[in-house]
C-alpha cells in the first residue's frame, strides 16, 4: 500500500500503528464500521431461507450452527420427511 493512503487511513481512524513493532492493525473506526455492518446484516434470516429451501428439495433435515469456544452450537433445527436416529435441541454445543 502507498504510504500516502496509510497516512490517510490513520489520520481518519481506519488503521493504527502498533507500538514498538511498527506493524499497523484495524484502527477504532474500522472496528466501529464492523460492528455496524455486523448490526444490520440478517446472516440467520438469510441463511434460514436457505436451509429451509434446502429442506423442502430434499426432504431431509436441515439445522444451522455457529461456532463458539466450545465447538459447533445449533440454532435453527428443521425437521425433514426421514426420522433421525438422534435428537438434537436448539442450543445444544456438539463435539
Amino acid at each position: 500500500m502507498a504510504p500516502q493512503y496509510l497516512v490517510s487511513l490513520v489520520r481518519v481512524g481506519l488503521a493504527e500503528q502498533e507500538q514498538p513493532s511498527g506493524f499497523y492493525k484495524f484502527g477504532p473506526a474500522t472496528r466501529r464500521l464492523g460492528i455496524e455492518a455486523l448490526r444490520q446484516g440478517d446472516e440467520v434470516g438469510i441463511a434460514t431461507k436457505h436451509a429451509i429451501a434446502l429442506r423442502d428439495r430434499t426432504q431431509h433435515t436441515t439445522n444451522l450452527s455457529t461456532w463458539s469456544d466450545a465447538g459447533p452450537v445449533i440454532i435453527r433445527w428443521d425437521y425433514g420427511a426421514y426420522p433421525l436416529p438422534i435428537t438434537v435441541r436448539v442450543g445444544s454445543t456438539l463435539p
